[in-house]
Formats: C-alpha cells, structure tokens, sequence
C-alpha cells in the first residue's frame, strides 16, 4: 500500500514543478509582451515629436512647445518603465542602457535642431543634421533589434507554456490513473486481506450470541485482529460468570426453575429435588399446576398468569405436592422475561416459618387463655383476701399473700406485655386518634404515678404548654405513664421528675427528666429494644425490657420519634416527638 502512495507523492512534486515552470513562462511572455509595447510607444513619441517639429519649421504649425513638453514627460515616464522591466536581466539592462543613452541623444539633437531653427542659424541646423542621422539610424536598429528578440523570445515562452500544458494534462491523467489503479487494488486487497477475516469475526459474534466458544483468533496487529481478541476475552470472562452462576443456581437453598408462556417448567436447579423430591427430568415439560396442592391450584394459576407480561415482580405463597405426597409450605418471587418469553421463580420452603408462626399463634393464645385469665382470677382472689381478711390473719400469712399478690402481678403485666408485642408485630393494633390536650393527658399520667412517688419523697414537676394533637390518648398514656413509672423507680429518694411539653408548631415535644443512675453510654442504643433494660442503683434488675419496646412501637404508630439522652450517673432524659393541630 505504500508504493502507490509514493508514486502519487512524485507525480505531485512533478505536477507542482511544471506548474511553476509555466507560471515562469507566463510572467516572463507578459513582461516580454510589455517591454515590446513600450518600446513601440517611445518609437511613436519619437514619430510625433519628429513630425511636430518639421510642421513648425514649415510654419504649418505655430505652437509646439506645450506639446513638445508633454511628449518628453511621457517619453521619461516609459524610459523608467523600461528599465523597470529590463532589470531583471543583464543582456537586457546592458540593451537598454544604450538604447537609452540613444534616446536622450535624439532628445538633445531635436533640442539643438529648434534651437538653431529659432535663432535662424540654417547653416548649423543642416549641418547637426547631418551629424544627427547616424545617431537616428542607431536608435532605429537598436529598437528593432530589441523588439526582434522579445518577439523571438514571445514564440519560444509561448511554445514552453504549449508543453507545460501539454504536460500538466498528461501528469493530471497519469495521477487519475494512478488513483484509479491504487483504488482498485486496494479494495482487490482489501477483499482478499479483509472479507475474510471480517466473515470469521462475524461468525464469532453469531457463535458467542448462541453461547458457543468463538472459533481460532485472527491473526495479525490490525483492528480486525484487535475486536476479535476482546471477544475471545469476553466470551472467557462469560464462561466464568456462566460457570459462577450455575454453581451459586445448582448450590442455592432455594428451588429456582423457569417456566415458558403455558406454564412448563423449562429448566430447574438440584434443590427442587431436595425441596419436592422430584428428579430435574421429571418436571422438565410438566405444569407448574400439576404440583400444586388441589385448594391452592385455582387461586395460584390465576397469580402466575397475571405475571407474564408484567414488568414488576409478583409474590406469593402456596403449597405444593411433594412426590411422597407430602404438603410444603413455598414463598414464590416470579419475574417475567420478555425477551425470553419465560417466568422465572425463586421458590422458598418456608414450611418451618410456617410452623413456627402457628407456635407462636398457639402460644400467645394459651398465654391469653391459659395464662392470663387464670391470673386475673388469682389476682381478684388476693385482693379480696387482703380486703376481707387481711386483718384476721396473722402477719407471716398476710405477707404471704402480699408477695403471691406482687408475684400475680408481675406475670400479669408479662402476659400482658407479650399480647401487646404480639399486637405490633402482627400490624393488629388500632390506633383510636382523637382531638386531646396533651398537657391533660401529662397531668393525668403524674397522677398514676404519684403514689409510686410519695414513699421515696420524689418531686413530680410540670411545665406545660397548650397543645392539642389528634392521637390515641390511651395509648400514649401508656408511653407517659411507663416513663414516668420508670423516671420515679430509678432516681434516689428526696430528688425531682421532671415533664415538659413544647409547643413546635406542627409538632409537639414531651420531655422527661430524672436524676437517677442514668444508663451508660455502650447501653443508650439498645434502650429501646425487646428484653432490654438498664440496671437499678444496686445492679438488679426490674421488669422485663419490653416497656420501652412497647413506647416506641406506639409513637412510631402515630408517626412520631422517641429518644433518650443518658449520662451515667447523672440520669436520663426521655423524650417524644407527635404531629399536631392548632386548637
């Protein structure tokens, strides 16, 4: 490829040297053409100032001077013209140096002869004239000498420009030529160099496509061979995320198949064995609804059908027929593949979940019969006992009951705590908001816990704004009352509780201060969740940490915050965010 890039490098250079050599011509044939013309109008001038002055010496003319004059300007005007143009050459500056001595010779001589005419002196004029025809006749070979070169001098620039031409059309062709022939034998050798590397790589990208390994690496440096190696190191780098994903699908927990249009099981992972106890050629081609247990097939067909075409995930849950016939518990996550036009499942055993969520129903439910109703029975009993009788019996025996009484009460309140848990968790607990003055809710709160107060010689402190917010006003008195209770059990004796309520506006703010033992800072972040809680001043503990648990579950109910600032030590101050309204 690269001779015919020299060759059109040379004819260029070539085209550009005769190109200059014409352009020389040119100049020169015009400079020639030139010098010729003011030669002929110096021959002309002379011509003139010759026959003006014979007029006047036959009285013919009277005034010739203003003429004369007039002649002479231009005659000096084309003698620098001249030379000008002469100057380039030293023949023809040499040739014009004498013409030119010649030219102001006759000038003189002319001069002189209407000199002698006016004074009348014949004698002189005729015999100046016979001195002065010698230096005419000079004058005259000299421009005819001059004027026969630059004509000889014209034919032959004119022939050299005749050639330049003729040689810049054959240069122009043969360069035509040479791109015509460099055009086609670059696209001869680029169909014998090219096509058929570029079929390889076409073949290549079809193979990968199918997921087939590309066929030998093209050879060579070019671009071809560079594309083509980024593909053979793509379709390795896929070869080893293919590998990845079929280890990460055949070792996955979960059943994960892909079902076509009529909802046939076109591929599946070796825990649909494990999870159904159905071998991989057993499903391949058989309906998904085949599988599913009788009560579930309508509802689940309906579901899955729903999610081809669509564009969002769907989720259910069913049971499914093991091969021994046993009944599994599955979560579905189904996606829909347009391109493929498959489902693709993610099917979970949650059989276990399933089971201990019924554990779970069956123990709260015993805890609710089993438990609590046979509690409230005792604790009534007690009551009565201490009322009715407290009196008569004696003391060990009262004690006796007051501690059965505070124990009932302690597994009544855990019953009730556990119920209430179970309530949040299930997302069955129902908020009963209403217009309420906070500030009233607060006063009612510190009347709970006053008695609780009194023995340890507690202050119970309040400053409150105006505020009304729509809430459950149960529910956050259960919040109140829980703080506060805890505030009076862990501060000292002879120390002050104090509730603030601000007015922010759109919110409100209940704060609640202690001077208690305060909770250290590595415990500040788990105060507020299940079976947690901060020790009292001795290190016991008291309560079950589902209180504050509970607190934060209901003020998340009626989308407001809970926090807690602690220092050990020093006490604690818990506070509350709600939305409000304006009265």
């Amino acid at each position: 490829m690269a001779a015919p890039v020299v060759i059109e490098v040379g004819m260029v250079g070539w085209l550009l040297h005769t190109f200059h050599q014409s352009e020389e011509a040119r100049l020169q044939l015009i400079e020639s053409r030139t010098m010729v013309g003011h030669i002929n109008a110096l021959l002309s001038m002379h011509l003139q100032r010759t026959q003006l002055m014979f007029l006047s010496f036959a009285k013919i003319l009277d005034k010739d001077e203003h003429k004369i004059r007039e002649l002479n300007f231009r005659q000096t005007a084309e003698v620098k013209v001249i030379a000008e143009l002469s100057s380039h050459s030293e023949k023809k500056r040499a040739e014009w140096e004498h013409l030119k001595s010649l030219i102001f010779e006759v000038q003189d001589g002319f001069e002189k002869l209407r000199h002698y005419h006016k004074t009348g002196d014949k004698m002189s004029a005729i015999m100046l004239l016979a001195n002065f025809q010698k230096t005419i006749d000079d004058f005259y070979s000299e421009i005819e000498q001059i004027v026969r070169q630059e004509s000889a001098a014209d034919v032959e620039l004119q022939r050299q420009l005749t050639e330049n031409n003729d040689r810049l059309v054959k240069i122009l062709c043969a360069s035509l030529a040479v791109i015509v022939v460099t055009a086609v034998a670059a696209a001869i050798y680029v169909n014998t160099r090219f096509t058929s590397r570029l079929d390889i790589l076409m073949q290549n990208t079809r193979r990968m496509s199918a997921g087939l390994a590309p066929e030998k690496p093209i050879e060579g440096e070019d671009e071809l061979a560079e594309i083509d190696k980024v593909y053979h190191q793509m379709h390795n780098a896929l070869e080893v995320l293919r590998k990845h994903e079929r280890a990460m699908l055949e070792n996955a927990a979960e059943a994960i198949c892909s079902l076509d249009a009529g909802l046939s099981f076109t591929s599946v992972n070796r825990a649909t064995e494990k999870i159904w106890g159905y071998d991989a050629d057993e499903l391949l081609a058989r309906r998904v609804i085949d599988l599913i247990a009788d009560k579930d097939k309508e509802k689940f067909a309906g579901e899955i059908s729903a999610a081809i075409g669509s564009d969002s995930e769907f989720r259910t849950e069913t049971k499914i027929k093991r091969k021994n016939g046993d009944a599994v518990e599955t979560a579905w996550s189904i996606s829909w593949s347009k391109e493929e036009g498959s489902l693709y499942c993610v099917v979970q055993d949650i059989t276990q979940r399933k089971e201990l969520e019924q554990m779970k129903q069956d123990f709260f439910a015993m805890v609710n019969h089993d438990l609590r109703t046979p509690l409230t029975s005792v604790q009534m009993v007690l009551d009565w006992v201490e009322i009715e009788i407290g009196d008569e019996m004696p003391e060990n025996l009262l004690k006796a009951v007051k501690r059965a009484k505070g124990s009932s009460q302690e597994m009544l309140t855990l019953a009730n705590s556990l119920l209430e848990m179970e309530r949040l968790d299930s997302g069955t607990l129902s908020l009963d908001k209403a217009k309420t003055d906070v500030a009233e809710l607060l006063r009612t709160s510190m009347a709970q816990v006053e008695a609780l107060s009194i023995p340890k010689k507690i202050e119970l402190k309040a400053e409150l704004s105006e505020v009304i917010a729509e809430i459950d006003k149960s529910r956050i008195l259960q919040v109140t009352t829980n703080i506060l209770t805890n505030a009076v059990k862990f501060s000292p004796i002879d120390s002050t509780v104090t509730v603030l309520l601000e007015d922010l506006g759109d919110t409100c703010k209940v704060t609640i201060k202690d001077k208690g033992v305060g909770i250290a800072e590595e415990d500040i972040k788990y105060v507020f969740e299940r079976f947690r809680q901060a020790g009292s001043a001795d290190g016991r503990k008291q309560g079950f940490g589902l209180g504050l648990s509970i607190c934060k579950s209901i003020v998340e109910a009626h989308g407001g915050q809970i926090g807690v600032e602690s220092e050990e030590g020093k006490g604690s101050t818990f506070w509350f965010i709600l939305k409000t309204e304006t009265a």
